[in-house]
């Protein structure tokens, strides 16, 4: 039946997700991305599938900074996968686009709003539009869902003092942070952060990848693109 189906496709699904994080964490891009290209016949049975795989292939361009390579494969990814959403909302950044960027993200705010770093990045986006009433705005709203968030709470006091120029993104919201601005990850913020970098090239070495909640077994990802 169509449930025993896609029960098994979901199982296969997670086990390929898991083994391109480790081959990513490893630095083997280059076999995690062939993982991924051999799991897409998996797309016929669920078509649902095929835009998880594609979403995760462009985050692997994302952080090797092959962002043209990223673009065509997180434009227009599923609302419910928030970070490849913030992938393509800092690619728009990037094109000098900080404003639809930010309208970007903010689409994918109910699948993101528990994590301090989704909001985070969204006051980025703002403060890099120029708006930093509306970043005010944003993390007034996210100390609503996460009172105890003491990152969002610093963030908020430092963009209030007009003082976000000396806020360490990196330091508040940790490695995770590279994912979305791989070329912040100098050898000496990754050194602050406690992380080892022995011989790391910048072309070579990138943060941990992010997988999305459906990657890492989550739920299927049911939404539109």
């Amino acid at each position: 039946s169509y449930f025993v189906i896609s029960r098994r496709i979901s199982k296969r699904l997670q086990a390929v997700m898991a083994e391109v994080g480790e081959r990513a964490q490893k630095g083997d891009v280059v076999g995690a991305r062939q993982t991924l290209l051999d799991a897409m016949p998996l797309a016929k049975w669920q078509p649902l599938v095929g835009s998880q795989i594609t979403a995760q292939l462009g985050a692997l361009d994302y952080m090797q900074r092959r962002f043209k390579e990223a673009r065509v494969n997180l434009e227009g990814s599923s609302r419910l996968n928030w970070q490849s959403r913030a992938m393509w909302a800092c690619l728009e950044l990037r094109d000098g686009k900080a404003s639809e960027g930010a309208e970007i993200l903010q689409k994918s705010s109910w699948m993101g709003r528990k994590d301090p770093l989704y909001w985070g990045l969204l006051s980025r986006l703002h403060l890099k539009a120029g708006n930093s009433t509306r970043a005010l705005e944003v993390l007034t709203d996210a100390l609503e869902v996460l009172p105890d968030s003491k990152p969002l709470k610093e963030l908020k006091t430092a963009i209030a003092n007009g003082r976000q120029g000396r806020y360490r993104w990196e330091q508040h919201f940790g490695q995770s942070w590279f994912s979305f601005f791989p070329e912040e990850a100098t050898p000496a913020k990754l050194q602050r952060l406690g992380i080892e970098v022995p011989g790391m090239s910048r072309e070579n070495q990138g943060p941990r990848p992010i997988m999305s909640p459906q990657a890492r077994g989550g739920r299927r990802n049911r939404g539109r693109r």
